[in-house]
């Protein structure tokens, strides 16, 4: 009798122990869970400020008026109504909140203040006023290389005769 309420009194304590491990466990989760929601939401605010500031939507409508532009040489015979509503669905796409997603995934909040402090200052500034000539021109560099290694890719093939 002895030996099975001593057995009892340790299951007993056993799984006190246990519910109470397990209420510090979902204590913890609870609590860590708050605190990655406060940090991605700094990493978002954070990350919106700085795609205000950095020139990157910018950069991209550049990129997307030189891509218009390079389809409309490739596609001679594409209405101009295809090409003036392509321009216009970039244009309205919501370029902020996919850049801000993705800054704030890819880089630590030291990382973002450090580049909110860099395109605060003058010289940031003046980096984000180029970000759209810069997208611009790698948009066309970029082309020309493709266009490059297509054709010598094709004439090492045999499919291109010159």
């Amino acid at each position: 009798m002895l030996y099975i309420s001593t057995r009892t009194t340790f299951i007993r304590l056993l799984l006190i122990l246990t519910i109470g491990l397990s209420g510090l466990s979902i204590v913890q989760v609870s609590q860590a869970s708050v605190t990655l929601q406060a940090q991605n939401s700094e990493k978002t605010a954070l990350a919106r400020q700085l795609i205000n500031i950095d020139g990157s939507k910018q950069g991209y409508k550049q990129a997307n008026q030189v891509g218009i532009e390079l389809m409309r040489n490739n596609m001679p015979m594409a209405p101009d109504e295809f090409f003036i509503r392509l321009s216009e669905n970039l244009n309205a796409y919501d370029y902020e909140t996919s850049l801000t997603t993705l800054y704030a995934q890819v880089l630590s909040v030291d990382e973002l203040n450090a580049l909110v402090d860099l395109y605060s200052s003058p010289t940031g500034k003046s980096l984000a006023s180029k970000m759209g000539i810069l997208s611009e021109r790698l948009a066309y560099q970029q082309n020309q290389i493709v266009e490059t290694i297509v054709q010598q890719t094709m004439n090492e093939m045999g499919v291109l005769t010159q």
